[in-house]
């Protein structure tokens, strides 16, 4: 009995830290994508689909221009785009 306590201590450990990973690793991988995003997005025709891009990543240019990340962010974004006219 007190073995499968432990058990489930642990098993809750352990789907609590993957959760994190997986939160972390989700967020992360959404605010990187917004590079690429800004290099695609003025390549799409459809103005419906850009206006949805544009609209999905606000979060992530707020988090990436509005935060300390600034000069990552325009180092990072520069690398897909030129980020020199943007305004600052």
């Amino acid at each position: 009995m007190n073995e499968t306590r432990e058990e489930s201590k642990s098993r809750g450990k352990e789907i609590l830290w993957s959760s994190v990973l997986w939160l972390v690793g989700g967020f992360s991988v959404y605010v990187l994508s917004y590079g690429p995003a800004v290099w695609i997005e003025p390549k799409i025709e459809s103005k419906k689909i850009r206006l949805i891009i544009e609209a999905a990543y606000i979060p992530a240019a707020y988090v990436l221009f509005e935060t300390p990340l600034r000069p990552f962010a325009e180092w990072y974004v520069g690398m897909w785009v030129d980020v020199s006219s943007g305004a600052k």
